[in-house]
């Protein structure tokens, strides 16, 4: 799950040593000649209780957002076969006036390649995950796979970032994402995420004690 800064913001903060430079999440910027942030949403939402649609919105919105203001702050780009979850989803985001962006849902696209990306950019994926299932946003790794060939039209590219929430746990996964794309290097992490304002990735342990040097939990292949 990705957790929100607004109930974890104090476990980074309020000690001395927490207080120090939190390190970068991601490679610099200028490696790339394009960086795109997607979140994805579950296809199922009408089958969840409310406090799981709200924890998905909330969680994907201020991840999202981080990220967002620090690459392409003009626009927001969604994932879901879900009908409904653009209207969802730009109604929660009236809760925060001046973070709104011009939403699209890449489901509802004609584009093969709609975000434009090349052998050179990022794709960074903000979801949920579930290890005992294996799924991102209820996704399986074959309808993943599915997703970013066929609705994201992504080639080969430089990088593939996946802020999900231990999804770096399930090797099987990655793999298959790997398998299908392997000339992209993947990147995951085995621990409960969130981002701080600057758009930097932050991790917390199975207590939701703040992890000081996210490289122990990244995965790279």
């Amino acid at each position: 799950m990705l957790l929100s800064l607004e109930l974890n913001y104090l476990n980074v903060s309020n000690s001395r040593a927490k207080r120090r430079k939190i390190e970068k999440f991601s490679s610099n910027p200028a490696l790339f000649d394009k960086v795109r942030v997607v979140e994805v949403y579950s296809g199922f939402f009408d089958e969840k209780n409310p406090a799981a649609i709200q924890h998905e919105l909330l969680g994907n919105f201020e991840v999202g957002e981080n990220l967002r203001n620090k690459y392409h702050p003009t626009d927001r780009h969604i994932w879901s076969i879900n009908t409904d979850i653009t209207e969802k989803v730009d109604a929660f985001a009236k809760k925060y006036p001046g973070k709104r962006k011009e939403l699209l849902n890449l489901a509802t696209t004609q584009s093969d390649n709609p975000l434009r990306l090349t052998s050179s950019s990022k794709l960074i994926v903000v979801a949920q995950g579930n290890i005992q299932e294996e799924q991102i946003a209820d996704l399986s790794s074959d309808a993943f796979i599915e997703m970013l060939k066929e609705d994201l039209g992504i080639p080969e590219i430089a990088e593939l970032e996946l802020i999900v929430c231990k999804i770096g746990q399930c090797k099987d996964y990655i793999q298959e994402i790997k398998n299908c794309f392997n000339k992209t290097k993947i990147v995951a992490y085995s621990s409960i995420l969130s981002s701080t304002n600057e758009g930097e990735v932050i991790g917390f342990d199975d207590e939701n004690l703040y992890i000081e040097n996210i490289d122990t939990v990244k995965k790279i292949i």
